[in-house]
C-alpha cells in the first residue's frame, strides 16, 4: 500500500495569534529530490499580517523563496541533538526509530514548539494509493484537563478514541476534544489538525484514532499520548491549496493530494 502524496516531504509552519489564539499557516519547507530545501510564505500569512504576524527574522522578506543545502537553523533549532544524553528516549517517545531518525523527519514529529514564540511546524496527512488518510499526533492538553493523566493510564495501545467537536471551549471554539468510549476526556487534537479532523467529521469520513503509545513520567506530559489517524475521504483536496499555496508563482509546484 503506498502513499501517493509523499514523493516530496513538506512541512507547514503555522503561527498563532497571542491575543486571539487563531491558528494559520503562514510558511511551507519543502524538502527536494536533491535533498536541499526551499522556504517560501504562503497565503495564509496574509490573514496572519492582518492579525499582527510578522516576517521570521531567517526568512525576512514574503515575497521570496528561500534555498538552503542544509535544514535551515530556523527548524535545526526545533530539533533535539543527538548528542543530548536524552536523545534516544526522546525520539522513541515519538514513535521514532534514534538509530535512523534524521532531523526533518523528527521535527514533523515534534511539533517544533519552543516556548520562545508563537510557532509549530507539522506535516500533511498522507493518502496511500487505497484512498485512505493517514496521520500520526500527539496529544495536547493533558496538563490542563483534571484526571487525564489517570485516564491514561489506564488506557492501551490500539485503544480507539473518539473525536468531538468542543464549540464551548471558552479558549478555542474551534477545539477538538479526545475521548475514550466512556466519553471521558484525555486531551486534544493540536490546534493545526483541528480544521482537517472537522471536514473529516463533516463527511463522515470513517475517523478512526487510536493509541499507538503511551508514554509515562518522566518522559513530558505533552508526549504522554502519542496517536494514529485512519479515515477515508475519497477527493480529499490536502492541504496544498487555498491557505497553503505559496504566495510567489516561482515556488516549486507540488502536485495536488488526489486519493485514488
Amino acid at each position: 500500500m503506498s502513499l501517493v502524496n509523499a514523493l516530496t516531504p513538506i512541512l507547514y509552519v503555522a503561527w498563532r495569534d497571542p491575543r486571539s489564539r487563531l491558528i494559520l499557516p503562514v510558511a511551507r519547507l519543502v524538502r527536494r529530490e536533491d535533498g536541499s530545501y526551499e522556504f517560501a510564505y504562503v497565503n495564509g500569512s496574509d490573514e496572519a499580517a492582518e492579525h499582527g504576524f510578522e516576517p521570521f527574522l531567517a526568512f525576512p522578506d514574503r515575497y521570496v523563496v528561500y534555498h538552503s543545502d542544509t535544514l535551515p537553523p530556523f527548524f535545526q533549532n526545533r530539533v533535539m541533538q543527538s548528542t543530548r544524553p536524552d536523545y534516544e528516549e526522546y525520539v522513541t517517545s515519538l514513535g521514532l526509530d534514534p538509530k535512523v531518525t534524521e532531523p526533518f523527519t523528527l521535527l514533523a514529529a515534534n511539533d517544533g514548539r519552543r516556548a520562545t514564540d508563537q510557532v509549530e511546524v507539522f506535516p500533511e496527512l498522507q493518502v496511500d494509493s487505497e484512498g485512505r488518510i493517514h496521520g500520526r499526533f500527539l496529544a495536547r492538553g493533558v496538563r490542563h484537563i483534571d484526571g487525564a493523566e489517570e485516564r491514561i493510564e489506564k488506557l492501551a495501545e490500539g485503544d480507539r478514541l473518539f473525536c468531538v467537536r468542543d464549540v464551548q471551549n471558552p479558549v478555542n471554539p474551534r477545539a477538538i476534544a479526545l475521548r475514550t468510549a466512556q466519553h471521558a476526556l484525555v486531551g486534544y487534537a493540536p490546534d493545526y489538525l483541528a480544521e482537517e479532523l472537522t471536514t473529516l467529521l463533516e463527511h463522515d469520513a470513517d475517523l478512526l484514532v487510536r493509541v499507538e503509545r503511551i508514554n509515562r513520567p518522566p518522559a513530558p506530559r505533552h508526549h504522554r499520548l502519542l496517536l494514529t489517524l485512519d479515515a477515508r475521504f475519497p477527493g480529499y483536496p490536502g492541504l496544498r491549496t487555498g491557505r497553503y499555496e505559496p504566495l510567489v508563482s516561482d515556488a516549486t509546484p507540488l502536485p495536488p493530494v488526489v486519493a485514488a
